[in-house]
């Protein structure tokens, strides 16, 4: 399938992705907010068993969990980036090197060489 006359704002999309990052970004203060609502509600039980029940939720799930998203959302943004600069850059190639061919054209063969 071709993509002729795809074409794309880098402007804009560069803008979208730099809000999805900001969103991104927000994540890493929910993780201190859920740490310290998790520290709080195991204090506030005063129950050993229970404490230690929502401590091992809060490490082995939620937190790995958050931090994975976070990962996840930063390497989405940035490969989004690194694609919409790869776009741009390469059409800037192709036009230059497009434009660099129309000079030079190659000299056809004389009818001398095509007799050899």
């Amino acid at each position: 399938m071709a993509l002729d006359g795809w074409k794309i704002n880098v402007g804009t999309a560069t803008s979208i992705v730099g809000n999805a990052q900001d969103d991104v970004d927000m994540l890493e203060g929910k993780e201190v907010a859920l740490t310290t609502s998790f520290t709080e509600a195991a204090t506030a039980c005063d129950h050993i068993e229970i404490g230690g029940a929502l401590d091992g939720l809060l490490s082995g799930f939620l937190g790995p969990l958050l931090a994975a998203g976070r990962n996840a959302g930063n390497s989405i943004c940035g490969n989004t980036l690194a694609t919409i600069n790869a776009y741009n850059s390469a059409d800037g190639i192709m036009a230059g090197d497009a434009e660099k061919a129309i000079y030079s054209v190659p000299t056809p063969p004389s009818a001398k060489q095509d007799a050899r």
